[in-house]
């Protein structure tokens, strides 16, 4: 749980860069302008202070270690044959049973703008 965790701090870094913030009162994501995105605070700045880049590096740097050992092309062979239609299997179940639904929901939830 505590890397799940990790990862999850270390990818808002990215996804807060790159697509903006959430409006805490309407829910809106509300982009940022170029400057702020590009060149005030900057990626490399929002890495090192965030709170969890050395668990996360260090997993990564296990999981590289890991690939060389067991060898990249083996690796990438059982990804190909496992881990994709394992993924996409998965997610076409999400869509018809969770999305799907949750959309109809909200959709009925919804008033008819007239």
């Amino acid at each position: 749980l505590l890397i799940l965790i990790s990862i999850i701090c270390f990818m808002d870094v990215f996804v807060t860069f790159f697509t903006g913030e959430i409006c805490s009162e309407t829910g809106v994501l509300k982009p940022k302008p170029f400057t702020v995105r590009w060149l005030l605070p900057g990626l490399m700045l929002q890495m090192l202070v965030n709170p969890k880049m050395a668990e996360v590096s260090a997993a990564i740097k296990r999981l590289w270690r890991g690939i060389h050992y067991i060898g990249p092309a083996r690796v990438w062979r059982w990804t190909v044959v496992l881990i994709e239609p394992v993924f996409f299997a998965f997610y076409g179940w999400y869509e018809r049973n969770v999305w799907s639904r949750m959309v109809v929901v909200q959709n009925t939830k919804a008033k008819p703008v007239r």
